[in-house]
C-alpha cells in the first residue's frame, strides 16, 4: 500500500519558498507520508491585498482541480494551502474529497487550546483580513491582537530575522495576557524553534502547526517535535 501523500500548494509564485516549505514538511512527517509540492506560478509573487487573495484563489482552485483530474498519479490524501491568508480554502474544500488545511485556521485552533493568543503577520493589509477569517472560524474571541512584523523581522539574514521576531514576540506578550504568539506568514516557517519565548508564552509556528494538524487528521505522528 502506498504511503499517504501530502499535497503542499504554495499559493504564490515564489518557487524558492515552496522548496523551503517542502523541506520543512518532509522533516516533520518523516517516513509517515510522502510530500508533493507545487507552486502556483500564475499567482502574484507576494499576496498582501484582498485583490491579491482573490486572484490567487482562482489560480489555486484551477491548479488543484487539474491535479486531481490526473488519474494516472497517486491521489493526495490531504492538502495544505501554504499561505497564511488561505486564499480559496473554502472553494477547494467544496471541490475535493480529502482534508484541506489552511495555516491560519490550523494554527489558531491549536493556539486556542492553550488559551488567548496573538498573531504576527507580514504586511499592513493582513490584520483586518485575518480578523475576518477568525470570525468565520469563531476564534476571534481568543485573539488579543494581530500585529505586523517589524521590518527587521523580514530580513533575508536569518539570524537578524530571528532576533527581530523574538523582540516582536516579547512586545506582543508584554501588551496582552496571552499563552501563545503565532508566527504567521510562510516566510516565518521553521523559525519558531529558534525563538526564546517570553516567560509562560509559547511561540507557535503557523506552518508546522498546520502540518501537525494534517498528521493528526490522518492518525500519524510527527517525526520532528
Amino acid at each position: 500500500m502506498s504511503k499517504p501523500l501530502l499535497y503542499l500548494v504554495n499559493g504564490n509564485s515564489n518557487s524558492m519558498l515552496t522548496a523551503r516549505l517542502a523541506a520543512l514538511a518532509s522533516a516533520r512527517v518523516g517516513v509517515e507520508m510522502k510530500i508533493e509540492s507545487a507552486t502556483v506560478v500564475e499567482s502574484p509573487f507576494q499576496i498582501l491585498t484582498r485583490s491579491d487573495v482573490a486572484r490567487s484563489a482562482v489560480h489555486i482552485l484551477d491548479h488543484i482541480e487539474a491535479r486531481f483530474s490526473e488519474a494516472d498519479r497517486q491521489k493526495p490524501s490531504a492538502i495544505i494551502l501554504a499561505c497564511f491568508g488561505e486564499p480559496g480554502l473554502g472553494a477547494v474544500r467544496d471541490t475535493v474529497d480529502v482534508p484541506v488545511f489552511g495555516l491560519l485556521e490550523s494554527s489558531a485552533r491549536a493556539a486556542s487550546q492553550l488559551g488567548a493568543f496573538s498573531i504576527l503577520t507580514p504586511g499592513d493589509p493582513w490584520p483586518p483580513q485575518l480578523q475576518d477569517l477568525l470570525r468565520v472560524y469563531q476564534l476571534s474571541g481568543h485573539c488579543r491582537e494581530i500585529a505586523v512584523y517589524s521590518d527587521a523581522a523580514l530580513s533575508s539574514d536569518m539570524n537578524h530575522a530571528r532576533a527581530a521576531i523574538e523582540h516582536d514576540c516579547n512586545r506582543l506578550a508584554a501588551r496582552h495576557d496571552v499563552t501563545s504568539v503565532i508566527l504567521g506568514g510562510a516566510l516565518a516557517a521553521g523559525l519558531a524553534s529558534n525563538i526564546e519565548p517570553p516567560s509562560g508564552v509559547a511561540v507557535i509556528d503557523g506552518f508546522l502547526a498546520t502540518v501537525d494538524a494534517c498528521l493528526r487528521e490522518l492518525s500519524l505522528t510527527p517525526a520532528e517535535v
